[in-house]
């Protein structure tokens, strides 16, 4: 039982925020998240993602709002990736075995 406790904190995106959160730089990080109340980085990456998009297409993309977008990307996107790489198990360590009484379990509820 405590195994599946694991499984279901490894996918929860709530770790990973926490962990990334600390690290993050720039205030706008955070605030983006505020305002957009989620925990969700894919949602904020895209958001980002189009924004730099946006200011690329006005041909603006020398001014210090591209630069801004691009660095808050490459925080989230770094912290992220730092953040999952500390919490989610090396697949190399995953026993297999355990993992199919797991599917097993939640087969049977």
């Amino acid at each position: 039982m405590v195994q599946v406790l694991l499984l279901v904190v490894a996918f929860d995106m709530t770790h990973y925020w926490k962990n990334a959160r600390q690290n993050f730089i720039q205030d706008n990080t955070d605030k983006l998240f505020e305002y957009f109340e989620t925990k969700d980085f894919e949602l904020i990456l895209r958001l980002v993602w189009q924004a730099r998009k946006i200011v690329d297409i006005t041909g603006e993309h020398h001014c210090i709002h591209y630069k801004r977008l691009e660095w808050i990307y490459e925080e989230i996107r770094d912290e992220l990736i730092k953040a999952v790489r500390e919490i989610h198990p090396l697949y190399a360590s995953i026993d297999i075995d355990k993992l199919k009484r797991i599917s097993n379990f939640f087969k049977a509820v």
